[in-house]
């Protein structure tokens, strides 16, 4: 038995370093020769509880596939006007911005000292969605409904409901297109008790394509709109 579990921690650590790398793999812009397209990839995400608009961004070499580039030298990302706030290559966007309050966002994607490519990502373009009249608790056991408003999902769209307790967190989403509702299994299984909870209900919109794009490998952008409220599961 020893001997057992010995070798599937083994296979868990391999598995864990295997992600590690792939996860945080990069290329330094500066070694990007001029004729590799870059595929651009932003997300803006407006959280209506807390009134702010954030914008992430990741670039890849040659397309939606290639490995993920960090900008030094020449090669640089700004929101209206500003550089990023925070930087990591632990996250799937490398690269993140945020303001007070809901507003367009002008990015511009500087390849090189002679390539910038200039998006406006505007607010009127975010998806509807809050929660629905009324919506205040979740069953322990048994399962939920959720419901919300702002219409059926649409080709390119999904909604992501997170459920957080203390320590505990569970999260369920369905992107079909037509969808009105999103069923919750029990909530037990999942660890979490009765009691005061917190959800989070975000609303995604992916467009598969970008206004400037780079060697015409295309480029994304998904708009979320994202609301918060506290619950209790009973």
């Amino acid at each position: 038995m020893i001997k057992y579990l010995a070798v599937i921690v083994k296979v868990v650590l391999v598995q864990f370093l295997l992600w590690g790398l792939v996860c945080c793999q990069s290329i330094d812009s500066t070694s990007l020769k001029p004729d590799i397209p870059v595929y651009q990839d932003y997300y803006v995400v407006y959280n209506k509880t807390q009134n702010i608009t954030e914008v992430k961004a990741t670039f890849r070499e040659s397309g939606v596939t290639g490995v993920r580039i960090t900008l030094f030298g020449d090669s640089r990302v700004r929101f209206n006007g500003e550089a990023e706030k925070e930087y990591s290559i632990l996250s799937h966007y490398f690269y993140s911005w945020k303001t007070n309050g809901f507003k367009d966002v002008d990015v511009v994607y500087t390849k090189n000292a002679g390539t910038h490519f200039d998006h406006t990502f505007l607010v009127q373009l975010a998806p509807m969605v809050n929660f629905a009249n009324g919506f205040s608790s979740l069953y322990l056991d048994g399962e939920n409904v959720f419901t919300w408003q702002g219409g059926a999902i649409d080709t390119g769209e999904s909604i992501w409901l997170t459920i957080r307790q203390n320590e505990k967190m569970t999260l369920y989403s369905v992107s079909t297109r037509g969808a009105v509702s999103l069923k919750i299994a029990k909530l037990k299984e999942d660890g979490l008790v009765k009691g005061p909870a917190k959800v989070e209900l975000l609303r995604k919109h992916r467009f598969n394509s970008l206004k400037m794009n780079d060697g015409g490998v295309g480029g994304q952008v998904t708009y979320g709109t994202v609301i918060e409220k506290d619950i209790i599961i009973q």
